[in-house]
């Protein structure tokens, strides 16, 4: 109602008054930006006092004044180089940040062309020149958050796209020593895509690739993430140069055993696999010496492929290691009609050890994360021989504790719901009769005698009636083949139906009956 409407509009012109007063120099850009928020409340965040003038009129404000007026803001941040983590600072500036994240997303909720000016007028002060070089690097990083913020909405990441230029084109602030600005800039860069794209080479790539090669880990794990969801916005014009981009990342794509962080590395090849996802001679000739590296790693490896690093476990191992990354790479990459003797060659080494080494959990996880996503890389007739190798394995080594063969079910039922027609048929004909034969008399003879007990029966249950439902869906003359040929799975249906009580039992084996109806 109008009432409302003029509170909205009182407050707004509040806040705006407040910070217009108090820092002039936003708006009319005739001295370097202090940053500051204005607050009554907020005592949590480390407090100074507001800047005092030569001429000491401030200094001799009322105290009635002081306490409706605060500058909040952590002392001065980041003495040293990019190394130093800073936890302590950082730590002390969160709640600094959150105040500067609550005070722009208030304003552009009561005032939205007011707040986004006020944006504008705060980068346009801190890129001109060298003003940014005479910020504190908390003020600087948090002038970054409030554009970063602006953007999570798509109309003002619109609107503020040439103001996002700015800063991608002031090198005070993309060649900063603070960690935390660094940070900022990078998320910047693939918060606002459209800027971006103006300036991929010369200013973009150059910032991300520098970002993973960053000394401070932070950053570089930070950057790694941010490099995948780059390379996807601006694909069809960082892959015609991907030789280049990987003989960049050379260093940083080395496997090695180690306690290093996985995901890191694992985002590195995911970028890699987005730009090597189209049939491009260049693009071909990059994948088979990326798929070479692998190879020459398990060559190397030896009996060292799956000794366990000191202090480390088995997630830490060579072998581990080559399969995520490989899983990575394969993520990106749709329907791989190149290079395939070069997957042939990687995969049959790995398949050869997998064998010695699969009574290890994780080992098992990341072989399933591997064919998961080997499933949309590869042609069926390519990924059917590794499947032959991997599933008995898997089940061999599965059989001991229920959670692990429900979740082998799950894959299973993952292979099924998601191949092509070939591959499918083939899996519910050369698998479903043995896991039923072996499983079913097992299931029921698990017992029932405490509340663990019985989760555990129902949730392996529930995944063979699962497997089944799926196979009766996407492969359904297969099923029907398959319950003619092996009576235990008709007899399991049949037994589930006639446990109402088990509610997703019953369920299950009623979708089941459903499907063939």
């Amino acid at each position: 109602d109008l009432l409302s409407l003029r509170i909205c509009s009182f407050s707004s012109l509040c806040v705006v008054l407040q910070i217009h007063l108090c820092y002039p120099q936003w708006f009319s850009h005739e001295g370097p930006a202090v940053l500051a928020v204005v607050s009554g409340t907020n005592s949590r965040c480390p407090s100074s006092p507001a800047s005092s003038q030569s001429n000491g009129k401030e200094s001799s404000s009322s105290d009635e004044e002081s306490t409706t007026r605060h500058t909040l803001r952590p002392k001065h941040l980041f003495s040293g180089d990019d190394v130093d983590d800073g936890t302590e600072q950082e730590v002390a500036f969160t709640e600094f940040r959150s105040d500067v994240c609550k005070l722009i997303r208030k304003a552009l909720a009561v005032d939205k062309d007011t707040a986004l000016e006020f944006v504008r007028n705060t980068v346009s002060s801190i890129t001109q020149g060298n003003q940014a070089a005479a910020l504190a690097d908390s003020q600087l990083e948090a002038c970054l958050t409030m554009l970063h913020v602006c953007g999570e909405q798509k109309a003002y990441e619109n609107e503020l796209g040439p103001t996002a230029t700015q800063i991608l084109h002031c090198p005070w602030i993309m060649q900063h020593r603070s960690w935390l600005v660094q940070l900022q800039t990078l998320e910047l860069v693939c918060k606002y895509s459209g800027a971006a794209s103006r300036c991929i080479d010369t200013v973009c790539l150059p910032a991300l690739l520098g970002g993973v090669r960053s000394k401070n880990p932070k950053v570089a794990k930070r950057a790694s993430f941010l490099l995948v969801k780059f390379c996807k916005q601006h694909k069809a014009a960082v892959g015609p140069k991907v030789g280049p981009f990987v003989n960049e990342l050379s260093s940083c794509l080395t496997i090695a055993p180690g306690q290093a962080d996985r995901d890191y590395q694992d985002n590195l090849y995911e970028a890699v696999g987005t730009l090597l996802s189209q049939d491009i001679d260049d693009q071909a000739m990059t994948l088979l010496a990326v798929l070479g590296q692998f190879s020459t790693v398990l060559d190397r490896g030896g009996p060292d492929l799956v000794a366990v690093p000191p202090g480390g476990t088995t997630a830490d191992c060579l072998y581990n290691r080559v399969m995520l990354a490989l899983a990575s790479l394969a993520k990106a990459i749709e329907k791989c009609s190149v290079g395939l003797e070069a997957w042939d060659m990687v995969l049959g080494k790995l398949r050869a050890s997998f064998a010695h080494v699969a009574v290890d959990r994780i080992i098992r996880q990341s072989m399933i994360l591997l064919c998961r996503q080997l499933l949309q890389t590869l042609p069926s007739e390519r990924l059917a021989p590794v499947l032959n190798d991997v599933l008995p394995v898997v089940k061999a080594n599965s059989t001991t504790q229920s959670a692990d063969m429900a979740e082998f079910l799950g894959f299973v039922s993952h292979l099924v719901t998601q191949s092509d027609a070939e591959l499918g048929r083939g899996l519910v004909s050369s698998q479903l009769p043995g896991l039923v034969n072996d499983l079913a008399p097992a299931w029921q003879a698990m017992p029932v005698d405490s509340p663990e007990t019985r989760r555990e029966k129902l949730e392996l249950g529930v995944a063979i009636l699962t497997l089944m439902r799926d196979s009766a869906t996407k492969q359904t003359e297969a099923f029907v083949e398959v319950l003619r040929s092996t009576p235990a799975v008709l007899g399991l249906i049949r037994l589930c139906i006639g446990t109402p009580g088990e509610v997703q039992l019953y369920t299950a084996s009623i979708q089941i009956v459903s499907r063939l109806v």
